[in-house]
């Protein structure tokens, strides 16, 4: 008989996390740890999987507010890195913010960051995976009355070696708007413009309606 189901791969997981909310001056700290062990494979090819992330946000003044957060991973005894740092100002609707992520590649002591399932951080071919790149950002977002915008712009820098690589800047916008009480529509956009001389520039748009009974 045909199997039309790929199955996952065979994971014993356990975790925790723990909140501390409002403990230094009104600031939240979290800390996590995951085991995945790998129970697909043989103990000599056994891949078994560590993380722990350290996260703090909180407000500096009313109107100004950050997140910071770093992974580590171990995997195989070597050692890779997430890690994320943001500040967001925010007055009568409008937030503007920036920040920078970083997924470490083979740098110095550090080997490339992966996750357990398939994560990007950008809309590219040729980037499917959260792994050896610099990311600076800004976003923008405005609430009115009937709509909501949200967009942002990324810079992707190649980091597989020591050295960062211009790759791309990739592009993201959504847009929500109430026609009446009970019917909204909302365009999401999403663009990459490749600097690779071997690679396309990514385009995709969804059109959305929602209604309420």
């Amino acid at each position: 008989m045909y199997n039309f189901y790929s199955t996952a791969h065979k994971l014993f997981v356990v975790g925790g996390d723990f909140s501390f909310p409002y403990l230094i001056s009104n600031q939240n700290i979290g800390l996590g740890a995951i085991y995945f062990y790998d129970a697909d494979n043989a103990a000599d090819v056994r891949t078994n999987r560590f993380y722990t992330d350290l996260a703090m946000n909180g407000n500096f003044t009313d109107n100004l507010s950050y997140d910071v957060k770093t992974i580590i991973e171990v995997v195989s005894k070597k050692i890779a890195n997430y890690s994320s740092f943001s500040m967001a100002y925010s007055l009568d609707g409008i937030q503007i913010g920036a920040g920078i992520e970083y997924a470490s590649g083979n740098n110095g002591v550090l080997v490339p960051f992966s996750t357990v399932t398939s994560r990007t951080k950008v809309n590219s071919f040729i980037y499917p995976e959260t792994t050896g790149m610099l990311l600076p950002r800004i976003d923008f977002s405005l609430v009115g009355n009937k709509f909501y915008l949200d967009s942002n712009v990324k810079a992707n820098f190649d980091f597989q070696t020591n050295t960062p690589k211009f790759s791309g800047i990739d592009v993201q916008g959504s847009f929500v708007y109430s026609l009446f009480t009970d019917l909204q529509i909302g365009l999401d956009v999403c663009t990459y413009f490749s600097a690779e001389e071997d690679a396309d520039d990514n385009f995709a748009a969804t059109l959305t309606a929602a209604f309420s009974f």
